[in-house]
């Protein structure tokens, strides 16, 4: 196994997770082995208590105040879904693959055809990597300086407030997405 492909979405409406998990179960398209959803107050793991299955409504309803985790096996290797609330109305549904010999690009690409088609007016930002960490911040330059491993962020320009992007050299500009009247920067860390 590889670095796990993480693709952190940072959302405003909890009933978009269904749409992530969905993605998730069926890309890459492959034989799932068994999958284990868990709940915690904290990534410490404490009060770790496990669901029998997938419900919508169950999760929503404990993703207010809850950490939960769903994890599945594959035969050549596993991916997840993890949903963790950071304040009301805003929730980090993050999206991680560890499979050999997989296309990142193909599992990145429909990730994003299916957030644009779906999800977009409901996206603060997105950041893209390989075993990667952030603390949510509405500063967005505070949350970057302070994270690691993301080689992609898509930003809404109204996330970005007043800062010019165009003043942090760490980044090159790729393209500037404009989906259902939301306009979007994907920026990518200059090697």
């Amino acid at each position: 196994m590889g670095e796990v492909l993480e693709i952190s979405c940072i959302i405003k409406n909890k009933e978009h997770i269904i749409n992530l998990y969905e993605y998730m179960k069926n890309i890459p398209n492959n034989e799932n082995l068994s999958e284990e959803i868990e709940m915690m107050d904290n990534w410490c793991y404490e009060n770790v208590s496990k669901l029998d299955s997938f419900d919508i409504d169950t999760v929503i309803k404990y993703a207010e105040s809850k950490i939960i985790l769903i994890t599945e096996q594959m035969v050549d290797g596993s991916k997840g879904l993890d949903i963790e609330a950071i304040s009301r109305n805003c929730y980090n549904v993050e999206i991680w693959f560890n499979k050999r010999d997989e296309c990142y690009d193909d599992i990145m690409n429909d990730l994003l055809q299916l957030i644009f088609k779906n999800i977009i007016e409901d996206i603060y930002l997105i950041a893209i990597g390989r075993e990667i960490l952030f603390d949510y911040d509405k500063d967005f330059w505070k949350m970057d300086k302070k994270s690691h491993g993301i080689d992609t962020w898509i930003i809404s320009e109204k996330f970005l407030g007043d800062k010019s992007i165009t003043t942090y050299h760490e980044y090159d500009i790729q393209k500037r997405i404009i989906e259902k009247n939301v306009i979007f920067i994907m920026l990518k860390r200059n090697s």
